[in-house]
């Protein structure tokens, strides 16, 4: 059977030129390959970071060494890797990203390219092995797409559509999360405007998931919660107001801090950098808890019952200063699980000011959870994909019913704010939709 020869169509319904069984082979290297990409990616960087560090935990390892030491080698890694960054933007300008990845399948010549990619991820992984405070699993799935892209157009294909089974598998591996790939890429892409896109990524996220689990072992990233439903009802209306709150506020921040000036910069890129750079490094000699992408963070609040305060101060400041200063730099990374951090470190301060007075409401663990959900919701604009993504990543799928209500609070008090904020003839500051995790 030979693929449709109809006219070409811009967008991801063009049909390659090319027998049915190639593309079905494609598919699979490109999962394969995506897949093994994320694992090594995350596996290899621990094993770095332990040999250098003494433990694969990247904040055990800032809180291992005296403050000058690791404020100066975040700040150094963080400098260098801004640099790569930049280079790769100035260099590639337009050619990394998902967006790149929607503007070829709007028809348009503009595509993802390999080279572009590898940079930015060299970058990354750089910045995740030196501790800097920055998501990981942007390069993971921008890979992934990269690799999808480059092999389709290989194969007289347009790219566009094998980069979305890429992008599925490399986030479903990197969350442990098959669903919420398919509701990443509906949300940045609309693929469900086109069946062919949507067959590739629902294939690439099952196929990604289970050649992860099944074979390369790859098991939940977040610990469960045995709270129950009242529980879970009770950590939502706790942690609405903060996390809705600290999620916006990081949002606004980083829109702030990564947006191109319209003229030309007071200060020279290189001071600007290094400034950046510097204090990167000193968040996270002040905040240990504050390196890494956020997991290790979120992972210790779950069996935290003491130093509460602490840790939520790590949690917001220690990140959001610290993560929001990497991006301003320049460095390439994601803002996903920084941002449900920052979320939950808000929700924490809360926890903790309800039990100096006497209320002990609901646990720390459930609150953080519904935190991260609401952060996903309200910082990346993404309410579809805050639904079930931390429930997938925790593997308890029986949380979506209560993720579910709490988002949708969420993002209705959020919408009725921004009404009101119209009203008064204030708009609030602009905002970007970040492209990765």
């Amino acid at each position: 059977m030979t693929a449709r020869s109809a006219a070409p169509r811009p967008g991801f319904d063009e049909y390659p030129q090319r027998h049915g069984l190639v593309t079905i082979g494609l598919f699979v290297v490109v999962v394969a390959a995506s897949v093994g990409v994320a694992v090594g990616f995350k596996r290899s960087a621990h094993w770095l970071i332990d040999i250098w560090g003494g433990s694969g935990d990247p904040s055990a390892v800032a809180s291992r060494f005296r403050w000058l030491v690791t404020g100066l080698v975040v700040a150094a890694v963080t400098i260098t890797a801004a640099t790569i960054g930049r280079m790769a933007e100035r260099r590639w300008t337009g050619h990394f990203g998902i967006e790149a990845v929607a503007a070829s399948a709007r028809g348009e010549h503009r595509r993802i390219m390999m080279r572009a990619t590898l940079v930015r991820a060299a970058a990354t992984y750089l910045s995740v092995v030196g501790l800097v405070p920055i998501g990981r699993e942007s390069a993971i799935i921008e890979t992934g797409g990269a690799i999808g892209s480059t092999l389709g157009r290989r194969f007289r294909g347009r790219g566009a559509t094998m980069a979305t089974a890429g992008i599925a598998a490399a986030f479903a591996t990197a969350y442990h999360a098959p669903i919420a790939a398919v509701l990443y890429l509906e949300e940045h892409l609309r693929i469900r405007a086109s069946r062919r896109a949507l067959r590739f990524s629902v294939g690439g996220s099952v196929g990604g998931f289970v050649l992860a689990t099944r074979v390369l072992g790859s098991a939940a990233i977040l610990p469960r919660t045995a709270a129950s439903v009242r529980e879970l009802s009770i950590a939502g209306l706790v942690a609405v107001v903060p996390a809705s709150v600290a999620a916006r506020l990081f949002l606004v921040l980083r829109s702030r801090a990564t947006a191109r000036p319209p003229t030309k910069p007071r200060l020279p890129r290189w001071l600007l950098v290094g400034a950046t750079g510097v204090v990167t490094g000193l968040s996270v000699a002040a905040y240990p808890l504050a390196a890494g992408n956020g997991l290790e963070a979120l992972r210790r609040s779950s069996t935290q019952t003491t130093a509460v305060v602490a840790i939520a101060a790590a949690m917001l400041i220690g990140k959001l200063v610290g993560t929001t200063s990497a991006f301003a730099s320049g460095v390439p990374g994601g803002a996903l699980t920084p941002t449900m951090t920052v979320a939950g470190g808000a929700s924490l301060l809360v926890v903790a000011a309800l039990d100096r007075v006497g209320v002990h409401a609901v646990g720390v663990w459930p609150v953080v959870v519904m935190s991260a959900a609401i952060g996903i919701a309200i910082g990346l604009r993404s309410p579809l994909m805050a639904v079930v993504l931390v429930p997938e990543m925790m593997g308890q799928l029986a949380l979506v019913p209560a993720t579910a209500a709490v988002v949708a609070v969420a993002v209705l008090a959020e919408r009725s704010f921004d009404q009101v904020v119209l009203r008064l003839q204030r708009p609030s500051p602009p905002i970007i939709h970040d492209q990765d995790g």
